[in-house]
C-alpha cells in the first residue's frame, strides 16, 4: 500500500535507496526529483538530491529539486544568495530529473547535500559556491532561521576533490552561515517599540527594580498596546517598572518568581484580572537561557513533590474565588535515584532589556547585578529592544569583555534618564532601635540568631534567606571564612500571594544542607512544626534541621523528628504540648547552645 506523505513532508527519491522524507519548510515548496537510473555509473554512483544554482544550466550535473517560495516578494540583488533554475534542466545519463514549476522566484536561502563521483565530475570545484556572495542578508522569519540552521548540516569539501575533478565520498565540510544583522538605532524609545502587537509575548529584564528597561517600559504605556504576556522575575511596584503597565491594565498574564511590593499586581490576581504563572526561580531563569539556545526542555529537581509538579496552582481566579485555570502537572522521570519534572523552554515576541553600555556596533556590556535576567532574555525573543546608558565607539571593549554580540541586539537605545529607584528603602533611626532585656535569651529572635550562628564553619558556602538567617551573619567569628550568598530581592511579600522567588531552587539540591529557622509557635500558640503542611510545600523532605525558640530538631526523611536540644527552663512535655507531630529525644540531649559575643 502506498505510504501516504504527511502533512509538511515532501518525498525525495534517489537511485537504489528508499524513499527518505525531509521536512516541508513552511512557505517553501520542495519539488520532488525522480531518479532516472541509466548506466552502470549511475547504478553505482550515490546520488544525492542537490538545489540548483545559477550555473545549473552551464552543468548540469549541478541541478536537482528546487526549492521555492510559495509566496514571497521578489528578492533584490543584496537578499538572496543565488536564484533558482526557472527551467527544467536537461537529462544528462545517471543523473536526476527534476520537476520545476515555470515563473519561480528566487531563492533566498540555500543548503547543499553531497552527491557522488558519477555526478560531479563534470561540475567545477566552484559550481556550486560562486554565486555565494559574503554577507548577504536572509529574511529574520522562523522558515529561513530552519533553512539556516539545516545549511549548516553537509557542505562540499573544495579541497577534498579527487585527481580528474571528481569529490571525495566521505569528505564532508560543515561550515554554516547566518543572518547578516545590523543593529538598528533609535532615538526616541517609543519608534523602538511600536510594532509589538497586542497580545505578544515580551520577556522584560532586571531583577525587582535593578537593571529594568525603564525607558522601553514607559514607551509600552504610550502605545497602548493591550493584552500582553509580560515574562519577568517580578512585576516592580505599584506606580514604577512593570507596575506601571498592570496599572493600566495592559498586561493580561504574568510569568513571574514572586511578587515584591507590588499591592496592585496581588490585588488584580485575587480579584481574577490578572493571570500570573508563579515559576521557581532559577527554574524560570533555567527556561529562558534554554530557549535562546533552542533547547525544548529540561529536567530539573526544583519543584518535585509541590504544587509545581503536581498542578492545580491557581494561575487564574473568577471573581467569586474560585479557580478559573490552574497549572497542569508536569512530567516526571526518575535519574539516578532522584526525581526530575520536565520544564519546557520560554520564547518571547519581543525583548525588552537594560544594559549598561553599547558600541556604535551594537555589542553590549551589562554592570554587576543588573546583568540578572537581562542576559539569558537577549538571545530567547525574535526581537530584542536594548536600552543602554552610554554608547561608545566600536573597539572600546575588549572582545573577551563583551556580554552580549551584537547579532542578539535588533535595536538599541540611549535612555534619555534613569531613576533607578530602591525598590524598599530602610534607615536606621536611634530612636527605632529597641533596647534588649539585660538577660540572654529573653529576646526570642536574638535566641534563634545566635544558635543558628553556630551551623557556620570555616570554609563553608552559606544562602542565606531574608530575616533571622541574614541576621546570624553578624555572628560569624573573624577568625573564620564563609562564603555568603543572599537575594537582594525580598520573597514572599504580600498578605496572600506568596510566590517561591529562588526558595524552591536552594532547597532541590540532595547536597545541600537545609536549616529552618523560625518561632515554635504562630499566634494563639497554634501549631507550626506539625504532621504535615497545609499550606503549598515549598520542596518535599528537604529539610535538615529546625531550629526555634525553644529547641533544636534533626530531621530524617525516614526516623522523622529527633528533639537535640532544650532551651533552658523548658521540658520535654513543654515541647510535646507545642509540637503538633511526634518526635523522638537523643539519649544525648543538652541544653540549647548560643554563639558567644
Amino acid at each position: 500500500m502506498k505510504k501516504q506523505r504527511a502533512p509538511g513532508e515532501a518525498l525525495l527519491r534517489r537511485p537504489n535507496a528508499r524513499p527518505r522524507f525531509i521536512p516541508d519548510l513552511g512557505m517553501y515548496r520542495q519539488i520532488p526529483a525522480i531518479a532516472q537510473s541509466r548506466g552502470a555509473a549511475a547504478a553505482k554512483a550515490r546520488n544525492t538530491t542537490v538545489w540548483n544554482t545559477p550555473d545549473a544550466r552551464k552543468h548540469p550535473s549541478a541541478a536537482g529539486t528546487a526549492l521555492y517560495p510559495r509566496s514571497a516578494p521578489a528578492a533584490g540583488p543584496s537578499q538572496h544568495l543565488f536564484s533558482v533554475s526557472r527551467s527544467p534542466a536537461p537529462e544528462v545519463p545517471g543523473r536526476h530529473r527534476s520537476a520545476f514549476e515555470p515563473a519561480a522566484r528566487p531563492l533566498r536561502a540555500f543548503f547543499f547535500l553531497p552527491f557522488g563521483d558519477a555526478e560531479a565530475r563534470a561540475a567545477p570545484a566552484d559550481t556550486l559556491t560562486r554565486s555565494l556572495r559574503p554577507g548577504l542578508r536572509l529574511p529574520p522569519s522562523p522558515t529561513m532561521a530552519a533553512l539556516t540552521r539545516l545549511s549548516s548540516r553537509l557542505r562540499f569539501c573544495p579541497s577534498a576533490r579527487r585527481p580528474g575533478g571528481a569529490w571525495s565520498k566521505e569528505c564532508v565540510c560543515y561550515f554554516s552561515t547566518s543572518t547578516r544583522r545590523h543593529t538598528k538605532f533609535y532615538m526616541d524609545p517609543v519608534e523602538a517599540v511600536k510594532d509589538v502587537p497586542d497580545g505578544a509575548t515580551v520577556l522584560v529584564g532586571g531583577f525587582g527594580l535593578c537593571g529594568i528597561p525603564e525607558n522601553l517600559i514607559g514607551a509600552l504605556l504610550k502605545t497602548g498596546v493591550k493584552g500582553l504576556t509580560a515574562v519577568s522575575n517580578n512585576a516592580g511596584v505599584d506606580n514604577f517598572g512593570l507596575g506601571l503597565l498592570l496599572r493600566s491594565k495592559q498586561i493580561k498574564r504574568m510569568v513571574s518568581s514572586y511578587v515584591g511590593e507590588n499591592a496592585e499586581f496581588e490585588r488584580q490576581y485575587l480579584s481574577g484580572e490578572l493571570e500570573v504563572e508563579l515559576t521557581p526561580q532559577g527554574t524560570l531563569a533555567e527556561r529562558i537561557r534554554a530557549g535562546g539556545a533552542g533547547v525544548p526542555a529540561f529536567y530539573t529537581s526544583t519543584g518535585y513533590g509541590t504544587l509545581v509538579q503536581e498542578g492545580g496552582s491557581p494561575i487564574k481566579y473568577n471573581k467569586d474565588g474560585s479557580i478559573a485555570i490552574a497549572s497542569k502537572p508536569r512530567e516526571v522521570r526518575e535519574f539516578n535515584g532522584q526525581h526530575f519534572i520536565l520544564e519546557e523552554a520560554i520564547t518571547g515576541d519581543f525583548a525588552l532589556v537594560k544594559a549598561w553600555k553599547a558600541d556604535r556596533a551594537g555589542n553590549v556590556i551589562f554592570r554587576k547585578s543588573a546583568r540578572n535576567f537581562n542576559l539569558p532574555m537577549c538571545k530567547a525573543a525574535e526581537t530584542t529592544v536594548v536600552e543602554v546608558e552610554e554608547i561608545v565607539d566600536i573597539g572600546s571593549f575588549a572582545p573577551e569583555d563583551i556580554h552580549i554580540p551584537k547579532i542578539y541586539v535588533h535595536r538599541l537605545i540611549k535612555g534619555e534618564k534613569y531613576e533607578k529607584r530602591i525598590e524598599r528603602l530602610s534607615i536606621r533611626k536611634e530612636e527605632d532601635v529597641k533596647t534588649t532585656s539585660g538577660k540572654p535569651g529573653d529576646n526570642v529572635r536574638e535566641r534563634i540568631i545566635k544558635r543558628a550562628a553556630l551551623e557556620f564553619e570555616d570554609g563553608m558556602y552559606a544562602n542565606l534567606g531574608i530575616g533571622i538567617p541574614l541576621l546570624a551573619s553578624n555572628f560569624i567569628s573573624p577568625s573564620m571564612t564563609v562564603h555568603l550568598q543572599s537575594e537582594n530581592g525580598v520573597l514572599g511579600l504580600g498578605k496572600m500571594v506568596k510566590g517561591m522567588g529562588g526558595a524552591m531552587d536552594l532547597v532541590s539540591s540532595a547536597k545541600t544542607k537545609v536549616v529552618v529557622t523560625m518561632e515554635h509557635s504562630a499566634k494563639g500558640n497554634a501549631h507550626k512544626i506539625m504532621e504535615k503542611c497545609t499550606l503549598p510545600l515549598t520542596g518535599k523532605q528537604c529539610v535538615n534541621r529546625i531550629i526555634t525558640e525553644k529547641a533544636v530538631f534533626d530531621v530524617d526523611n525516614k526516623k522523622g523528628l529527633t528533639l537535640i536540644e532544650l532551651w533552658e527552663g523548658l521540658t520535654v512535655d513543654d515541647i510535646k504540648k507545642s509540637t503538633g507531630c511526634d518526635f523522638a529525644v537523643s539519649p544525648k540531649l543538652i541544653p540549647m547552645q548560643q554563639i558567644a559575643t
